[in-house]
């Protein structure tokens, strides 16, 4: 699943954004085309939401690298800005691939939780402790994102059929 951000234009010059989940790129871009023609808009652009690798510094200690995902450069420089780091560096990661996570870790990652779930837990505390548990860098990621959508308030079951992709129509 991409997401995107576009920008749109009502008659009356008023600018309008939002964001969309698809697929893929031009799935995405025909969900839009279909949201401006029905209310009347005109595209003024349309972003997809890429990782960008960054490098900062705070005050005189050694610089460090990370990743973060947001829809342009601009968007990574202030808010790394914000959080009082010096920006060194931001560039778009140029292979961002998502590769599926093993099925032996899916199977893992559903009878942990089946488990906590068991012993009362709340789920949001079961997503985290997996989230810091978890090796795969793919299913952890995944998990990050499901997890920020249920904090927003997305259906449980809307956001697992979202990620389908990764854990299998079953699980999902």
């Amino acid at each position: 699943m991409i997401e995107l951000r576009f920008n749109a234009l009502k008659a009356n010059g008023q600018t309008i954004s939002g964001t969309i989940s698809a697929p893929n790129f031009s799935a995405g871009k025909k969900k839009i085309q279909e949201l401006v023609s029905k209310h009347g808009l005109k595209t003024k652009s349309i972003e997809k939401k890429s990782t960008f690798i960054f490098k900062v510094r705070k005050g005189n200690e050694k610089p460090f690298s990370g990743e973060q995902k947001a829809f342009n450069k601009l968007e990574v420089t202030q808010a790394l800005t914000k959080l009082g780091y010096q920006v060194v560096s931001v560039n778009k990661k140029l292979l961002d691939f998502n590769m599926k996570p093993p099925m032996q870790e899916i199977v893992s990652y559903v009878k942990i939780s089946a488990e906590l779930m068991e012993q009362k837990l709340p789920f949001s505390e079961i997503m985290t402790l997996l989230q810091n548990d978890l090796e795969n860098k793919a299913l952890r990621e995944t998990l990050k994102q499901i997890n920020n959508e249920l904090k927003k308030g997305a259906d449980s079951e809307t956001v697992y059929l979202k990620y389908e992709g990764v854990f299998g129509k079953f699980t999902a």
